[in-house]
């Protein structure tokens, strides 16, 4: 990898860390050496310290007492918790913005969607950050700082989980502009109740996908430790 552009450094170390999570270069478990990405991006210790405390804020890293850090296991109860919080965080700005929605915003959403539907089918992770930006609008609605903060350092989690949910799937861009039409449209109706219910729907539906897949992945796992003990 060659040395990264100013952009701010911590913002393009933080990317590319985030990255090596989601291409598997950097598995749950595995320790991080702050020393050898600093030489990989050709940077000091200091934006790579930087952007490791925000990954720890965004619960992708943790910290261990000597032990450094390491890339944490997001398991089936942070799945529920990172949803079920950014579904109330999303819920609770439309609920202090009210209905209807600003053509503006709307518009930027129909446009997500465009942007979606362009994209190859392999391309998971321009597929979730345009998920992510479509949600993001909804926060826009209000200013409350704090809340889109919290809604924020749930966000990239929500990437992680989102990119393994679909890993081998063909027809990820397919089921993601589907569902999130499906939440525009409500949205467009400008009914404060049926958008409250639709967004807690669209999370819900994420939520029984995962416990689908996770399901399936046990079943396989459970069938691959019955024929090695054969």
């Amino acid at each position: 990898m060659g040395r990264l552009d100013y952009r701010t450094l911590r913002e393009n170390v933080l990317d590319e860390i985030r990255m090596k999570i989601l291409r598997g270069e950097l598995v749950p478990g595995e320790r991080i050496v702050e020393q050898e990405l600093a030489s990989e991006f050709g940077v000091s210790r200091g934006p790579v310290r930087e952007a490791l405390r925000q990954m720890e804020e965004e619960g992708l890293i943790e910290y261990a007492r000597n032990a450094g850090c390491s890339v944490r296991q997001i398991g089936p109860e942070d799945i529920y918790e990172i949803y079920y919080m950014r579904a109330n965080y999303e819920m609770m700005a439309v609920k202090l913005y009210g209905s209807p929605f600003p053509e503006e915003t709307l518009m930027r959403m129909r446009q997500i969607l465009e942007q979606m539907m362009q994209l190859d089918c392999s391309a998971y992770r321009e597929v979730f950050e345009l998920d992510n930006r479509f949600h993001e609008q909804i926060m826009d609605l209000v200013s409350f700082q704090r809340l889109k903060k919290a809604w924020e350092d749930l966000s990239y989690g929500n990437i992680v989980i989102g990119y393994n949910l679909f890993v081998n799937r063909n027809d990820v861009t397919g089921i993601q502009y589907r569902i999130h039409e499906k939440l525009l449209k409500v949205c467009q109706g400008g009914n404060l109740e049926e958008i409250v219910s639709a967004i807690l729907d669209h999370y819900l539906f994420g939520l029984k996908k995962l416990i689908g897949k996770m399901k399936e992945q046990d079943g396989q796992e459970t069938t691959a430790d019955t024929q090695e003990s054969a």
